[in-house]
């Protein structure tokens, strides 16, 4: 319903503010329904998932999951991330980049990189040096499947009582929300 009477106003702008009855019963929807947000895995939590995963003979896992918190990077982007698509400079002062899009195509529909800077994302710098160091050319830095990941998340979730919610989704909403 929103998005319809958005799409409206932004057609027809002459239309805007004359639809009052639609925006009361969007209030009153919204009222009604609460909207379902992502927990954000903050960088301690995502840590501690990270170490259980390292634990769990997942450590790429686990350290995908420190740079997802790191970098924000959606989890489609993390898990399709190709040896090939991470450029890390010969000096460790340098950012480290990463094109996303070049084979998958990212939410923009067009390529984009993140860049990897040593002074605020210093594990995730490190951990992605080492990946790019030890994964075979044309190889996935993080072998695993969306489905293998949210798997492995809800796990440690329910293994250590947290009943926390968490989703492979909640480190890129940890980012946004350590970013604020």
């Amino acid at each position: 319903h929103t998005s319809l009477i958005a799409a409206i106003i932004f057609a027809v702008p002459r239309l805007k503010g004359q639809l009052v009855d639609s925006k009361q019963a969007i209030k009153g929807r919204n009222c009604a329904e609460l909207t379902n947000h992502t927990v954000p895995f903050t960088k301690g939590c995502a840590n501690l998932f990270a170490s259980h995963m390292a634990v769990s003979n997942k450590p790429r896992m686990g350290a995908g999951l420190v740079i997802q918190t790191a970098t924000g990077l959606r989890p489609s982007e993390l898990l399709n991330m190709f040896e090939q698509h991470v450029h890390v400079p010969p000096s460790s002062e340098e950012n480290i980049v990463i094109r996303l899009g070049a084979i998958v195509s990212t939410k923009a529909k067009r390529e984009q990189f993140v860049l990897v800077r040593p002074e605020l994302h210093k594990e995730a710098h490190m951990l992605l040096k080492r990946l790019k160091a030890n994964t075979a050319v044309g190889a996935r830095i993080f072998p695993y499947s969306y489905w293998e990941y949210r798997a492995m998340i809800s796990s440690i979730d329910e293994e250590l009582g947290l009943e926390l919610g968490v989703t492979p989704h909640s480190a890129r909403v940890g980012f946004a929300s350590e970013a604020i």
